[in-house]
């Protein structure tokens, strides 16, 4: 199977913004009633997409490789520990009022 090639910069960029945009809803839909541990998750993944995002001009760096990996694992732990039928509904839900809510400024 051929190897895939490494996002360019500028699809790197979009990847972190569509992340953390996820996260940002997650942790707002959590607030509510989620656990301490996943909303520290969810920070702890958002730091990493952001240092990741500091360095996305630097592909092939060792600053990069190590950004990347850690942003990939704190992502992968995250999302892993996500019950597979959790409901989309808060998250979404909090997305859309987002949206709504930055189109009436």
């Amino acid at each position: 199977m051929p190897c895939r090639p490494p996002p360019t910069p500028e699809q790197l960029r979009e990847a972190i913004r569509d992340l953390t945009g996820i996260l940002r809803a997650m942790y707002l839909a959590g607030r509510r009633d989620d656990s301490p541990r996943r909303s520290a998750a969810i920070v702890d993944a958002g730091k990493r997409l952001a240092e990741l995002s500091a360095l996305v001009e630097q592909p092939g760096t060792e600053a990069y490789d190590m950004a990347m990996r850690a942003a990939d694992t704190a992502i992968k732990e995250l999302f892993g520990s996500l019950h597979f039928n959790s409901s989309l509904e808060p998250v979404l839900g909090f997305a859309v009022e987002r949206v709504l809510a930055s189109r009436q400024r």
